[in-house]
């Protein structure tokens, strides 16, 4: 906190009075300054003072700060304390004459040798500031205890100040404290801050949260902005006082008004999470900008991050990069570690690695955990930077230190796999471990691997299918695999292969190569109906991936003609990918044919140039894999009960994840899309009224659950709204990127038509439009009312669309829209 530096004058109040036959009337501000002329002009010193104190503030005259210095000296001259005061004022500021700091501290010395508190004051500034005299704090400090002693409220204030931050005198915040209420007990507004914040940090004085508020209350009632600033924190935190958004934004509000930044930040937060006032984003950004505006970092933050996400003002990424490049500039480190995101990625800058590098070290420097873990990675893989693996590890394990699950994470793998540190596999588990019960699910996965295989632990297949179930539950499709292969083999769990199929296919959705190659277990029909199209279609998903028993198994389907066409030329693509890649029954294949009985010679050379199109391919293709290998390879599993077709099999996986919509206007439909938080329409829930989300019980729908549901976010120009729904049981939905979808694939609606139970309708992926930087779906899938909100899925049962439009009318048979899932990711 500043100490006050600012110079005082005097302001003579004297009201003079004539005697008239023994009784007091009233002079007229005329009359009395023509008497004060008269006075003045026969050398009285007072009245001297008071008039060029007239012309100073325009007192009864027109305002002459040159006539007022001309009165001023007359009358400091004479010695009069307040005119020595006054005059050194005024070549202090250049009012009425020349600026003169030298000058000016002759004349408030002059006073103060006298005993004048104000020029003592004024004196002790000078000294701290070593303007018109050489600096000398424990000068400055001589003169404000002279003062202050007197009773002087801003001197008094200023020896706290020196007391408190050992300027010019040892520091003694008891000391301060002492002085710091002199003040405020006089009603000084900065000494009144300063006390409670001494009570708010126990400092110089027992801590006492309700004493601060008080005194933050007697500032914040004079106007004071700092003091409303504080008692509104106090308020929005309940500390020292209780809890009352409400009040605390009041406060906020009155120093926002004021100017101050910190309460405009606020109160910005205040309307942008909707807490003690109305939700309102783009009051919000009005406020921020505001503080943004002053320099104010949190807010240049929190500006970008509105740009950035587009709610409160029109989404601008460049605009948004703008202010948190200011706050980053500031050292604002999550605006720092933002800029690098954005320089990493490309998103509103130009994509430069060297450039994110560049903040994300900013960022790291100032302790920021995710920036820490970015640089890591940065070292790691030689990206912006040099590769340097033992500097990765330097990075991970400060992030680790402060508990980032991603880090420390990664410094398992490191010492897990002796990249950048010596190998250690019991640390490497010590690591996983912290990160797991964080609930880190690749650490999780890690782990259930040491226990399964007895690495850097005790084996313990029981353990390692707890932590591989952990995982898996989270969606981890290497956990999901293994916990998969557990099941099939019987260890650490009882044996059960359908169970052990459900898991498979939840990794092989997800792309695992592993699991996609066991579900070619539909093959034999082991466990599952045999189906060797199915078999085929997951071997092909496999193989592209260049797991080479998958490439094998497909070229096996071909040469048979099981499943799929038979082509000669297809098998011996497969089988060749597959032996480059190691696999020796397929070299076996390949030695054994004489293939000049299917392929002429310049077949094979086509076929060759194919297979290493295709090697190529796979070489280039970017899977995220886990740093851990899976427990098992190459098993042949099986696959869910067979036999269905693909629309029960999308009602299956997709049911428990739709549920109805109410208000008092009608019914719509939604889908569960995070544990508790259901995206639909904003039309189907913008009556105002109460909102009550239904999940059924079962598939049939005949018994229905009732949740109590809010507005969580609405954008109401896309139509699409999130529902916060407390205790809402059932399965969130597997969200498909946009991008991936393609023109004429089926899509199946899931919803509730025309107050109806869940009903399932099928139709084509018509076209895929973008309005306003809105990504939409068209389909021909059956949108009836009711149906408004609920999912659009795909062969797999994964949530592409919220459907929310239908146009149908003599002429067109019907065109459906629906908002890409995507933005409930967003």
């Amino acid at each position: 906190m500043k100490i006050m530096k600012r110079i005082l004058r005097i302001f003579s109040a004297v009201v003079f009075a004539m005697v008239v036959s023994n009784t007091a009337i009233a002079e007229t501000e005329s009359e009395r300054i023509a008497r004060l002329h008269i006075q003045a002009e026969q050398g009285d010193a007072t009245a001297q003072f008071n008039l060029g104190n007239a012309y100073d503030f325009g007192k009864g005259v027109d305002k002459d700060q040159r006539e007022a210095v001309r009165w001023y000296r007359k009358a400091a001259e004479q010695g009069n304390a307040n005119a020595q005061n006054n005059l050194g004022g005024a070549y202090w500021y250049g009012t009425g004459v020349d600026k003169d700091k030298h000058e000016a501290v002759r004349w408030f010395r002059k006073a103060a040798e006298q005993g004048h508190a104000t020029a003592q004051y004024n004196l002790g500034i000078a000294y701290l500031n070593g303007k018109g005299v050489d600096k000398d704090q424990r000068e400055a400090v001589r003169w404000y205890r002279k003062a202050a002693e007197q009773g002087n409220a801003n001197a008094q204030n200023n020896l706290g100040g020196a007391y408190w931050y050992g300027t010019g005198v040892d520091k003694d915040q008891r000391e301060a404290v002492r002085w710091y209420r002199k003040a405020a007990e006089q009603g000084y507004a900065n000494a009144q801050v300063r006390l409670g914040n001494a009570y708010r940090h126990g400092e110089g004085i027992d801590e006492n949260k309700r004493e601060a508020v008080r005194w933050y209350r007697k500032a914040a009632e004079q106007g004071y902005a700092n003091a409303q600033v504080r008692l509104g924190y106090a308020y929005w935190h309940g500390e020292g006082i209780d809890e009352n958004k409400r009040e605390a934004a009041r406060w906020y509000r009155k120093a926002a008004e004021q100017g101050h930044a910190t309460a405009q930040n606020n109160l910005g937060i205040a309307y942008w999470d909707g807490e003690g006032i109305d939700e309102n984003k783009r009051e919000a950004v009005r406020w921020y900008r505001k503080a943004a505006e002053q320099e104010h970092v949190d807010a240049q933050f929190n500006l970008g991050y509105a740009y950035r996400k587009g709610e409160g003002v029109d989404k601008d990424q460049r605009e948004a990069m703008r202010w948190y490049r200011k706050a980053a500039e500031q050292g604002h480190a999550t605006a720092q570690y933002n800029l690098g995101i954005a320089y990493g990625f490309g998103k509103g800058v130009d994509k430069d690695q060297r450039e994110a590098v560049r903040w994300y070290l900013k960022a790291a420097e100032q302790g920021y955990a995710n920036a820490q873990v970015r640089l890591g990675n940065a070292y790691r893989h030689g990206e912006g930077i040099d590769e340097n693996k033992r500097e990765a590890v330097r990075w991970y394990r400060k992030a680790a230190e402060q508990g980032n699950a991603t880090a420390q994470t990664n410094l398992g793998n490191a010492y897990w796999d002796g990249e950048g540190i010596d190998e250690n596999k019991r640390e490497a588990v010590r690591w996983y471990r912290k990160a797991a019960e964080q609930g880190d699910a690749d650490a999780q996965n890690n782990l259930g691997y040491a226990y399964w295989h007895g690495e850097g632990i005790d084996e313990n297949k029981r353990e390692a299918v707890r932590w591989y179930r952990k995982a898996a539950e989270q969606g981890n499709a290497n956990a999901q695999f293994n916990l998969g292969v557990a099941y099939e083999e019987g260890k650490g769990v009882d044996k059960d292969k359908r169970e052990a199929v459900r898991w498979y296919l939840k990794a092989a959705e997800q792309g695992q190569a592993d699991a996609q190659n066991n579900l070619g277990a539909y093959w034999n029909g082991e466990g599952i109906d045999e189906n060797k199209r199915e078999a085929v279609r997951w071997y092909r998903k496999a193989a592209e991936q260049g797991d080479a028993d998958a490439q094998n198994n497909l070229g096996y389907a071909y040469w048979s003609g099981d499943g799929v066409i038979m082509d000669k030329r297809e098998a011996y693509i497969w089988w060749s990918i597959a032996k480059v890649n190691g696999d020796e029954r397929a070299a076996n294949n390949l030695r054994k044919t004489d293939w000049n009985d299917y392929l002429s010679s310049s077949e094979t050379r086509a076929a060759n140039k194919e297979a290493a199109r295709r090697m190529e391919a796979i070489e280039n293709l970017e899977a995220e894999t886990a740093s851990v290998p899976s427990i098992s390879e190459n098993i042949a599993l099986a696959k869910p009960p067979g036999g269905v077709s693909i629309a029960e099999k999308v009602f299956e996986n997709a049911w428990r994840s739709v549920v109805i919509v109410t208000t008092e206007d009608g019914q719509g439909s939604g889908v569960i899309i995070r544990p508790n938080v259901v995206a639909t329409n904003c039309h189907v829930v913008d009556d105002g009224g109460e909102i009550i989300v239904y999940k059924s019980d079962d598939r049939r729908a005949d018994t229905d659950t009732p949740f109590a549901a809010t507005i969580r976010r609405a954008n109401a120009e896309d139509d699409f709204c999130l529902l916060d729904v407390a205790g809402l049981w059932g399965v969130p939905a597997t969200v498909r990127r946009y991008d991936t979808l393609k023109v004429g694939e089926m899509v199946y609606g899931l919803g509730a038509p025309q107050g109806l139970d869940l009903s399932l309708s099928d139709g084509l992926v018509s076209q895929l439009r973008e309005v306003s930087g809105t990504r939409f779906i068209q389909t021909n899938a059956a949108i009836s009312p009711g149906s408004s909100g609920g999912g659009l899925f795909d062969g797999e049962g994964n949530l592409v669309g919220i459907m929310t439009l239908k146009i149908a009318d003599e002429s067109v048979e019907g065109i459906g829209f629906a908002i890409a899932a995507d933005l409930a990711m967003e």
